[in-house]
């Protein structure tokens, strides 16, 4: 029933297409912001017990020598593909 939008760009593509309203579109958006902020309160609290390193919850980060600017390039070409895919 919910054609599996995981990803904010995969919801954001079917609302342009119009496959998906406005309202609908808000309400995926907030579900996933939602899940993220879950996720992240539960990956803390399995890890700050542990001793590990709790810093970027999960959170992806830049590679070494990457700047902003490209790694904003590989997230847009890659979710382009993604949701080309899709």
């Amino acid at each position: 029933m919910s054609g599996a939008h995981m990803n904010p760009g995969v919801s954001l593509a079917m609302f342009l297409n119009g496959r998906m309203n406005f309202k609908g579109f808000m309400v995926y958006v907030g579900a996933q912001l939602v899940g993220a902020v879950a996720g992240s309160i539960i990956l803390r609290y399995f890890l700050i017990p542990s001793g590990k390193d709790a810093t970027n919850l999960g959170a992806t980060v830049l590679a070494e020598g990457l700047t902003v600017s490209g790694g904003f390039m590989i997230k847009f070409i890659l979710t382009f593909l993604f949701v080309f895919v899709i």
